[in-house]
C-alpha cells in the first residue's frame, strides 16, 4: 500500500491505493472539509436560484432555507459531483495504466470531508518469453490459367440469362422449373398436399430427391404421375414416415439458362473498356491480392495462437466484459444494415454476448501478451504515427480529418488507436522473426476446416 496527495484547485485529495489481486487495485479517496463545504455551498447556491419555495421570491429565499427543503437532493449532488471531480485525479495515483473503474462506495459527505472507496482494474503482469523464432506455415495461393478460368466460370454464371426451353428440351440438373402438383395417400389427397406454382432449381436441394428423379426428363406443359416410397429418415415431414405417396404434377414452364460467352463484350460488361485479357489480368491480380491477404492474416492468427499457449494471463472480468459487449453490439449492428429486424435482433443480444466470451478473453489475453512485448522490446508509435492512421481512416471514410482527429482525441480513441499500433508492430516483430514455411493454400484450407469441425464437435459434446 501507498499513500500520497494530489493537488487540485481548492484542497487537495488523499489517496491511498493497495492491492488486492492481480488485476485490482483498491483506492481509499479522502476529500478534506474545505473542498466538501465549498462545493456544498456552490451547490445550495445553484438550487437557490431555481427553488420553489412558499412565501419566498424564486431565487431570494435564505440559504439555509433551501438547504433544508432541498436536502436529499444536494446531499446526491454533492455526492456524484465530490466522486466526479476527484476520481480521474485519484486514478493518476495508480502505478502504470488504469483500464477501469469497476465499482465506487461512497460515505456520507460531512462537514468533516468526504470518503470513498474505487476498485479499478489494471493491466496484469505479462513477463514475455518464447516469442521468438516461433513455426508458422504460410498458406501459398498458385494463380494461373485455372483459377482465372474458375472466376470466369463463376462470373458467367452469375451473369447467366434465362429462357423459355424450346420444344422437345427436358428439365436436367441446373434447370428452373415452376409446378403445380397434388400429392395422394391411395386416392385420397394428403392434407395441405396441392401446391401451385411451386418454382425451384433442379439440383439445387430445393426439391427432395426423389420428387427430382420424377421430374428429370419431363417437358414443359407435360403431366406426370409418379409414386415416392419415403422411409424413416428420408420423409420431409414426420406425416410422410414410412408411407407411399403418389404425385400428380404439371409442369407449368420449364427454364432453360444461357451463360454469357467469355469473351471481350462479356469483359466489357463488367469493365467499361476492358476486352478479355483485359479481364483476366485483372482477376489475376485481385487473386494474388486476395492470397496475400489470407496468407497475412493466417501468420497473425497462429503467432497470436502461439503466444497465447506459451503465456497464462490473469484477465480483469470487467474489461472482458466491456469487450464482450462491444463484439456483441458489433454482430448485432452487421445483422440490422443486413436487413434483420431491429427487434428480433435485440431479442438475440443476450445468446450474442455469451458467444463473444470466448473471442473477448483471447483478444484481452493477445493484447497484454503483445503489450509486454511491446514493452520489453522498447517499441513506441509516436503522436504523428497515431494521427496519421486517423488521417488514413478519415480518407477510407470520407470525413473531414481534423474532426476525425478531435473526436478520437475527446473520445479518449487516440491512446486506445496508439496501443492497437503498438501491440500490430510487437506482432509484426514476432511474425518477422519466426520460422517461416511455404505450404500450398488448399491444404492449409483443409486443415483449418478440419480445426473448425473439431471445434465445433467438441463444443456440441
Amino acid at each position: 500500500m501507498h499513500e500520497r496527495n494530489t493537488p487540485l484547485s481548492a484542497e487537495s485529495i488523499t489517496v491511498s491505493v493497495e492491492s488486492t489481486g492481480p488485476v485490482t487495485r483498491q483506492l481509499s479517496v479522502e476529500v478534506p472539509e474545505q473542498r466538501v463545504g465549498a462545493l456544498r455551498n456552490e451547490i445550495v447556491s445553484e438550487f437557490r436560484r431555481h427553488a420553489r419555495i412558499p412565501g419566498f421570491r424564486p431565487g431570494k429565499a435564505p440559504l439555509p432555507v433551501v438547504e433544508k427543503n432541498y436536502q436529499g437532493e444536494i446531499r446526491q449532488n454533492l455526492v456524484e459531483r465530490l466522486i466526479r471531480e476527484t476520481i480521474g485525479e485519484a486514478v493518476e495515483q495508480v502505478e502504470g495504466r488504469v483500464l477501469n473503474v469497476v465499482d465506487i462506495q461512497p460515505d456520507e459527505a460531512t462537514d468533516a470531508g468526504f470518503r470513498y472507496v474505487a476498485t479499478v482494474e489494471v493491466p496484469p503482469e505479462v513477463a514475455p518469453k518464447g516469442y521468438k523464432k516461433l513455426k508458422l506455415q504460410r498458406p501459398v495461393g498458385e494463380v494461373g490459367d485455372e483459377q482465372v478460368d474458375r472466376v470466369i466460370d463463376d462470373l458467367r454464371e452469375r451473369y447467366a440469362a434465362w429462357r423459355d426451353a424450346a420444344e422437345g428440351e427436358t428439365a436436367a440438373e441446373g434447370d428452373r422449373v415452376k409446378l403445380t402438383y397434388t400429392a395422394y395417400d391411395g386416392d385420397e389427397p394428403l392434407e395441405d398436399g396441392h401446391v401451385e406454382g411451386y418454382e425451384a432449381q433442379v439440383g439445387a436441394g430445393q426439391l427432395h430427391p426423389k420428387f427430382e428423379d420424377g421430374i428429370i426428363g419431363a417437358t414443359a406443359g407435360q403431366d406426370l404421375e409418379f409414386t415416392i416410397e419415403f422411409g424413416e429418415d428420408d420423409a420431409p415431414s414426420d406425416a410422410l414416415k414410412n408411407r407411399t405417396v403418389r404425385f400428380v404434377v404439371h409442369v407449368d414452364e420449364l427454364k432453360k439458362k444461357e451463360l454469357p460467352e467469355a469473351d471481350d463484350a462479356f469483359a466489357a460488361q463488367l469493365i467499361p473498356d476492358t476486352d478479355l485479357a483485359g479481364l483476366r489480368a485483372r482477376i489475376a491480380d485481385d487473386l494474388r491480392a486476395a492470397h496475400q491477404r489470407e496468407a497475412d492474416a493466417a501468420l497473425r492468427d497462429q503467432a497470436v495462437e502461439q503466444l497465447l499457449e506459451k503465456h497464462e494471463v490473469d484477465l480483469p472480468e470487467g474489461a472482458v466484459r466491456q469487450r464482450q459487449e462491444s463484439i456483441a453490439r458489433d454482430s448485432a449492428s452487421r445483422l440490422v444494415q443486413q436487413g434483420y429486424p431491429a427487434e428480433a435482433v435485440k431479442g438475440l443480444l443476450p445468446m450474442m454476448f455469451e458467444d463473444a466470451r470466448g473471442r473477448a478473453e483471447n483478444e484481452m489475453r493477445a493484447a497484454f501478451v503483445l503489450s509486454a512485448i511491446a514493452d520489453a522490446e522498447g517499441i513506441e508509435v509516436s503522436d504523428e504515427d497515431v494521427e496519421a492512421e486517423l488521417r488514413q481512416q478519415a480518407e477510407a471514410m470520407g470525413q473531414p480529418a481534423e474532426q476525425i482527429l478531435a473526436r478520437a482525441r475527446s473520445e479518449g480513441h487516440f491512446e486506445d488507436l496508439r496501443s492497437s499500433l503498438r501491440n500490430q508492430r510487437a506482432l509484426d516483430l514476432v511474425i518477422s522473426e519466426a520460422s517461416v514455411k511455404d505450404i500450398p493454400l488448399e491444404k492449409y484450407r483443409e486443415q483449418m476446416e478440419k480445426r473448425q469441425q473439431e471445434a465445433a464437435a467438441a463444443q456440441q459434446e
